[in-house]
């Protein structure tokens, strides 16, 4: 992966590659405990305190109207399900 990347003339490391990973997972709405296996962090709490940043930017993107109506329709069944989901633990 060095050779690669260099010959290409950028620098990437495999921390670099698990960022990006997570951060793609949570722009697509990915549950959060699928991110925190794929990317191996110990605890939810510690990916969501890294990548909560990725969910604020689509928020607001929705709220400033960026993005289209089927997202915000993603977000609110999102939420409710994870509502219901807390509520039968």
């Amino acid at each position: 992966m060095r050779r690669i990347t260099r010959e290409a003339g950028q620098e990437v490391h495999p921390h670099s590659l698990r960022d990006t990973t997570a951060t793609l997972l949570t722009h697509r709405s990915v549950p959060m405990q699928v991110t925190q296996r794929v990317v191996g962090h110990s605890t939810i709490a510690m990916t969501a305190a890294v990548y909560t940043h990725v969910m604020d930017d689509a928020i607001r993107r929705i709220l400033d109207g960026r993005e289209s109506q089927h997202i915000v329709d993603e977000v609110r069944l999102r939420d409710s399900l994870n509502k219901r989901r807390s509520a039968t633990q």
